[in-house]
């Protein structure tokens, strides 16, 4: 049984679509969630503005923003009767989520590509 779902966030435009995807599961199994987005210092400097200088409190600036959009999320899905926590993680994306994938003892893994691929 899928009791536990871990979800990778990444902000982008599918955001919507993973949201209604993530209720539909974890409702049909009675499913636990679990939001994680990593980012790395450098995603965080990038996103500054050209003239900005990268400091510790820009960062922090960053940090609390993403957090407070990951919360917003979490608050989406804890609306239709879900348990829901929410994670923000620095460093390697892949590695922070099959920590946190462990952490949490999750039993499906939902991550949505960045952009359509053709094989």
């Amino acid at each position: 049984m899928m009791k536990k779902i871990l979800v990778a966030i990444d902000f982008t435009e599918d955001i919507e679509l993973v949201l209604e995807y993530t209720k539909k599961i974890a409702k049909a199994f009675k499913s636990e969630v679990c939001l994680v987005h990593s980012e790395s210092v450098e995603n965080f400097i990038t996103t500054l503005e050209p003239d900005q200088i990268p400091t510790y409190e820009l960062i922090e600036q960053q940090k609390k923003m993403i957090s407070k959009k990951l919360d917003e999320l979490k608050k989406n899905i804890e609306q239709a009767n879900i348990k829901t926590i929410s994670v923000l993680m620095e460093g390697p994306t892949i590695d922070n989520i099959l920590r946190e994938a462990e952490e949490f003892k999750a039993d499906l893994i939902i991550e949505f590509p960045k952009k359509e691929r053709r094989f």
